[in-house]
């Protein structure tokens, strides 16, 4: 089968500036940032997703993608989608727990067979 990897991040320093509005006591603005950080990030690999499905002409068969730490992808298959695509080269590293930094980075395999199924 063929598929598509994919690393996608919004970069670093978000951190910082939830860091800073917790500090100055703005919680509530500091959980939307948060809140909208987190959908970005997941809009952003949507948006590639359905790119990439566009463009091998399988977007009417194929709707699944995998990332590793969602129930379907055990998180230590972040490793060999990071020897793959190496995406330190784009400031994204993986730690020891196999999460991805900066914080708002999403991975993704996505399979362009119709036979693939969430189990």
């Amino acid at each position: 089968d063929i598929f598509a990897a994919v690393v996608a991040t919004l970069g670093g320093g978000w951190d910082e500036e939830l860091s800073l509005l917790r500090q100055k006591g703005e919680l509530t603005e500091s959980f939307y940032l948060y809140g909208f950080l987190a959908e970005a990030a997941e809009a952003v690999i949507e948006t590639i997703h359905r790119r990439i499905l566009s463009e091998t002409g399988t977007e009417k068969r194929n709707r699944v993608r995998f990332s590793p730490g969602y129930p379907a992808c055990d998180l230590s298959q972040q490793q060999p989608l990071f020897a793959l695509l190496q995406p330190e080269r784009i400031g994204v590293r993986l730690t020891e727990s196999m999460m991805m930094d900066p914080e708002f980075t999403v991975s993704a395999v996505i399979p362009l067979s119709s036979d693939a199924r969430y189990w």
